[in-house]
């Protein structure tokens, strides 16, 4: 009898010990995990962790040790990814999808396509998440149409119930995407392809800056004398006293128009302040030869009359018996027309507000479900802006399946 409790005494605290390395080695796998996604969430890179400061206040305030960046990097990233799509399948659970899909060239010079999937209901939001974020070799149907196929097909667990599921595509109007939607039909069959109005609709505003030369002159030149010149930025505040004129961006929708509408309404002082150049510079000449053209007041009034309020102005353009306002009209139209599945979404939403004799094959169900469909790519336009955040100059080194798992990760709103 005695030793036997002898026996078990000795065995108790063996017994607690590995319970206890358990309950250690799971609380410090969690810890790791939690300081994996707290540090993609918040963009921190992971070789931050080797400053022996930031590494040292780590360790004083969690009483935890601290991981190598390396080992976030081959163990932990892959557990926060695999965490991320969990959390989106659940969100997506049963309900019929829209899916997103465009391309842009990174800092790296490399073809990055993302790929996002929301819900289409009646009464859900429809914020997308993104799924796939992959480096192509090039940018053409074939390669898009197999991204987007397989990557849904990897999100959904080769189910081939999600091919009914998707009822929309929306993705610019490159011929290749205009191409790719029609591949992909044949595996959705209820899909609708939309090409994004936005980007439609700047078409139009290009369109614009074609046809008013002498205004896409002004506002070209006005941003350059101003560039890293506080000399004549100074002579700018004091003779405008006003804001610096916008700055145009060609990737930003918009900017140009919101540049010209600006030189309109200041157009007097912005003459005064090139006038007050004496500078010999090419700029300013070509600038001054502008101002004093006989078609810069005629064509600034045009765009302030009938464009200041785009796009509601797309239905005053209509309605100006002159040649120019006919151009931009007719290239409306022109863009309206080739997107036929913006045309579908109208039919269904007009059936959706009550509209009687509605000729709609589609089930009731499934037309209600375009109630909040989107219109415009926007939302996958903001996920490739938020790729310079994450590729500064000092990480460049992503391998392609990291940069996936960290955008991704990065990307769910916690």
């Amino acid at each position: 009898y005695s030793r036997e409790s002898i026996k078990t005494k000795k065995n108790k605290p063996i017994q607690q010990q590995i319970t206890d390395s358990f309950e250690i080695s799971n609380s410090q796998n969690q810890f790791h995990i939690d300081l994996c996604q707290a540090l993609v969430g918040a963009n921190i890179p992971f070789f931050k962790l080797q400053s022996l400061p930031f590494r040292s206040f780590l360790q004083k305030y969690t009483n935890k040790s601290i991981p190598d960046e390396s080992t976030l990097r081959k163990k932990y990233l892959q557990v926060c990814f695999d965490s991320t799509i969990v959390k989106i399948r659940q969100k997506i659970g049963e309900h019929h999808i829209y899916i997103m899909v465009d391309e842009t060239t990174d800092a790296r010079g490399l073809y990055i396509c993302n790929l996002l999937v929301g819900i289409l209901h009646q009464e859900i939001d429809p914020t997308p998440f993104l799924i796939a974020c992959k480096v192509l070799p090039k940018t053409n149907y074939d390669t898009v149409s197999r991204f987007i196929n397989d990557n849904l097909m990897n999100f959904f667990l080769q189910n081939s119930e999600y091919q009914y599921k998707v009822l929309l595509l929306v993705t610019d109007a490159a011929p290749y995407m205009i191409k790719t939607g029609q591949a992909l039909n044949t595996f959705y069959p209820n899909m609708i392809h939309v090409t994004c109005v936005a980007h439609g609709l700047n078409r139009v505003l290009e369109k614009v800056r074609e046809i008013f030369p002498e205004v896409n002159k002004l506002v070209n030149n006005g941003k350059k004398i101003l560039l890293k010149s506080p000399h004549r930025v100074e002579i700018y505040k004091n003779i405008m006293e006003c804001e610096l004129p916008p700055e145009p961006v060609i990737t930003k929708w918009g900017t140009w128009l919101e540049a010209a509408l600006f030189y309109a309404e200041n157009f007097n002082k912005f003459k005064m302040f090139i006038n007050a150049l004496d500078e010999d510079v090419q700029t300013i000449k070509k600038l001054k030869r502008v101002i004093t053209s006989a078609s810069i007041i005629s064509d600034l009034t045009f765009i302030k009359s009938h464009l200041s309020t785009f796009p509601q102005a797309l239905t005053h353009l209509k309605k100006i018996n002159n040649e120019k306002g006919q151009i931009m009209a007719h290239k409306f139209n022109s863009v309206v027309e080739k997107n036929t599945g913006y045309a579908l979404i109208k039919k269904y939403n007009d059936c959706i507000n009550g509209m009687k004799n509605m000729n709609v094959e589609q089930q009731p169900a499934i037309v209600a479900c375009y109630k909040m469909s989107s219109i415009t790519s926007v939302e996958v336009e903001r996920t490739f802006s938020k790729l310079k955040d994450i590729l500064s100059d000092r990480r460049h080194n992503f391998s392609a399946n990291n940069f996936e798992m960290y955008n991704i990760s990065k990307k769910l709103d916690k």
